[in-house]
């Protein structure tokens, strides 16, 4: 998990084109829907997919968080609360909702 959100969040802070970004950022996005279907594009899926399946992480989870790294290319301000909580869910909240079914929790968990 930890490495495929590295690898995301790379993709978004290098120091290529946005356009360029955008671009790796689609292609990482169907490489990882190709992974949890059982393909192994890249070396990160066959741990990706192990772990998501064993602790049940929501795959959703995976793709806010390629759109929370996303948005970090346009998005600079945001206009309401309502907004910035979305973008808070998507670059913090669903990291840590991926996590905690990992390392465990007890109680409800958090907004799914």
């Amino acid at each position: 998990l930890y490495a495929f959100l590295r690898i995301s969040d790379d993709l978004a802070d290098g120091d290529e084109p946005i356009d360029q970004k955008r671009a790796s950022l689609a292609r990482w996005r169907l490489q990882l829907r190709a992974g949890l279907a059982g393909e192994d594009g890249h070396p990160v899926f066959p741990a990706l997919r192990w772990a998501i399946t064993r602790h049940e992480v929501p795959s959703g989870y995976l793709e806010d968080a390629l759109d929370g790294v996303e948005a970090d290319l346009s998005v600079s301000r945001y206009e309401d609360f309502q907004s910035l909580d979305r973008y808070c869910h998507l670059v913090a909240g669903a990291v840590g909702l991926a996590c905690v079914r990992i390392w465990g929790h007890r109680g409800e968990a958090g907004r799914e």
